[in-house]
């Protein structure tokens, strides 16, 4: 996720959003980039939201010709959260995590998703393995790994 800290965070406080974000991208795929790929394939993960209160992308960084972005929605009267993660190879969708239950934080230096205190992961994910097993998150269900190979192809 785009974080701001220590040396940068002078810096990165006197720019725009658009211009932090530009400032911190190393590569791979932008935010919107993500959006318009997932608008002109008509995926599952933005159906039907035209609704949605907020429809949200995050740049997680790139490791191995690969990037992680994030997808927020929120919906409902309730306003209630959906996470999705994406992983892109180039500028093509290699799969996602639909409705977990959080977003990591970063990806760590050996590639690895590292989530938030108190979410953290049963099985270690790195970013550039092969095959990803199911997300589970301590405190909540399993998600499957959804290959768009074989759902939007």
């Amino acid at each position: 996720m785009l974080l701001i800290s220590g040396a940068h965070a002078h810096f990165a406080s006197a720019l725009e959003p658009q211009d932090a974000a530009s400032y911190f991208y190393s590569g791979g795929v932008t935010p919107q980039q993500a959006e318009a790929y997932l608008e002109s394939t008509s995926s599952p993960l933005i159906r039907d939201s035209e609704g949605d209160h907020v429809n949200s992308y995050y740049y997680f960084g790139t490791r191995a010709g690969r990037t992680l972005i994030g997808l927020e929605r929120v919906r409902g009267d309730d306003y209630s959260q959906h996470f999705s993660m994406l992983v892109f190879e180039g500028e093509v969708l290699l799969g996602y995590y639909a409705n977990i239950a959080s977003l990591p934080l970063f990806i760590g230096e050996d590639g690895r998703l590292l989530f938030p205190r108190g979410s953290e992961l049963a099985d270690v994910i790195f970013l550039d393995q092969d095959a990803f097993p199911p997300l589970c998150l301590k405190g909540t269900h399993c998600v499957d790994w959804v290959a768009v190979n074989a759902v939007e192809r």
